[in-house]
Order: C-alpha cells, then structure tokens, then sequence
C-alpha cells in the first residue's frame, strides 16, 4: 500500500498564482485536488479550470512537500 504525501501544487489562472496544499498519494491526484479547490474557489466549473491547466503549458507546478519528524 502507498503511503500519502503532502504536496503544493501551484496553478497560474491568467497570471496570477495560486497555492494548495494537499496529501494524496499520487501527483496527478494532487493535481486534481488543487483544480477542485481552485474551481470553488473562483467559483468556476470544473471544467473549465481543468482545460486551462491541462491545455496550457506552464500552467502548474507540484512539488512533493517533505515532513518534519520530530526525533
């Protein structure tokens, strides 16, 4: 079984960024988390974020956030 991680995935909407935190088990899952986020947010369809983001090049960013563990 694949443990979760925590990821920050950035998504550029028509220039301007915006940040999500989120523990999945996979990037693509991530992604697709922050892009839910992101439609309720701005209070978009779904569908719409997801044409931008998976149509556009440079649109986002993921970046596997590594834990503190206290010793």
């Amino acid at each position: 079984m694949v443990e979760k991680s925590k990821y920050k995935v950035t998504i550029n909407w028509y220039g301007e960024n915006h940040n999500f935190y989120t523990s999945t088990r996979t990037k693509q899952n991530a992604l697709q988390n922050a892009m839910s986020q992101l439609s309720r947010k701005l209070f978009v369809s779904l569908v719409s974020v997801q044409n931008k983001v998976n149509y556009g090049s440079n649109n986002y960013k993921i970046l596997k956030v590594e834990e503190k563990k206290d010793d």
